[in-house]
């Protein structure tokens, strides 16, 4: 049977098209491998820290997109650190070009580029002067956190769980952006002084250093001492509340425990298996016996600083299993 000249010039189409295939499929490949690298070399500094190794992209075009990147990261650390900003002061942008060294960015979220910047500022040598800066910028990040937490509802009236189901089967809701932080140093203090409105730009300087010299007085004065801290969120703010260090076990205990019976057990626990919180190792004690933690009190504060939201009875899948986070 004799091939039609539409047949063979259709076949002969489609082979071409067919060779044709790898090369567009090479040119896509290329093309992702020049944004790829032109976002390193966007993002990645350079040896000195001062700017970005723009080797293989030296043009006016990518020095203004490492202006804007660099513009861009500082204001949105400036806005979660505002009192690191103003401890550091014009090395803030120093500290920020080298964290970027280190943490490139890689969430599509601006506003989390902070996430390890409290761990750097704690580990940079360059910084050991000052002790507590990672502690202070951790307590700064946690009230930025809580400031995006999701909202969640009011329901005091779910109390009234706690006579009628079982305690293994029921957990207790914390406000938006619940955590729990302690530090040798007085930082909610630090940050609140730091922090504080002043009447023009030629006071900042001296609250700065009113604020430091305030702060480190305290502690000269007084024996050194954990502080204790509570950050979540009320309406639509931030805030700290400091806390004792057996309420402070208290709200670990119900938050990191799988259920209310869970933490009332470990609240029982000897004094040596329960002193301290798990995250912290043994480096920051408890400093009173375990018999002074009064359930009844506790939950009375909790409340009555809207830190507790109600309680919730666990699902049939969640009984007796690990904890879910509370911090959200």
């Amino acid at each position: 049977m004799p091939t039609s000249p539409v047949s063979e010039k259709n076949c002969q189409a489609g082979v071409a098209m067919s060779l044709t295939k790898p090369s567009i499929k090479s040119s896509s490949n290329a093309l992702k491998r020049y944004q790829s690298d032109l976002l390193a070399a966007i993002m990645q500094p350079n040896s000195d820290g001062n700017g970005f190794d723009n080797n293989d992209f030296d043009n006016v075009g990518l020095t203004i997109y490492q202006n804007n990147f660099l513009a861009s990261a500082k204001r949105s650390l400036a806005n979660s650190f505002p009192a690191v900003k103003a401890l550091l002061e014009e090395n803030f942008d120093v500290a920020v070009n080298h964290y970027l060294r280190a943490h490139l960015k890689t969430n599509a979220d601006w506003a989390l580029i902070g996430e390890q910047f409290a761990s750097y500022l704690a580990n940079e040598p360059a910084l050991s002067a000052l002790p507590y800066l990672g502690d202070l910028a951790e307590f700064e990040y946690a009230m930025f956190i809580a400031e995006r937490a999701s909202d969640k509802a009011l329901a005091l009236g779910s109390l009234s769980l706690l006579e009628k189901v079982d305690s293994q089967h029921l957990k207790m809701n914390f406000a938006p952006g619940f955590a729990l932080l302690n530090s040798p140093f007085p930082i909610a203090e630090l940050r609140s002084l730091l922090t504080a409105e002043h009447g023009n730009e030629q006071d900042t300087e001296q609250v700065a250093e009113q604020a430091i010299n305030q702060a480190f007085n305290a502690l000269l004065e007084q024996p050194i001492q954990t502080h204790y801290f509570a950050v979540y969120r009320v309406g639509y703010q931030a805030k700290s509340l400091s806390l004792s260090a057996v309420d402070y076990l208290g709200y670990e205990r119900f938050s990191s425990s799988a259920s209310i019976n869970d933490a009332l057990v470990a609240l029982e626990a000897p004094y040596s298996q329960a002193e301290h919180s798990p995250e912290q190792g043994n480096e920051h004690k408890s400093e009173h016996s375990l018999d002074e933690f009064d359930l009844s009190h506790w939950l009375a504060d909790a409340i009555k600083h809207q830190l507790l939201l109600g309680i919730f009875e666990l699902s049939d899948v969640s009984k007796g299993s690990s904890a879910a986070s509370n911090t959200s």
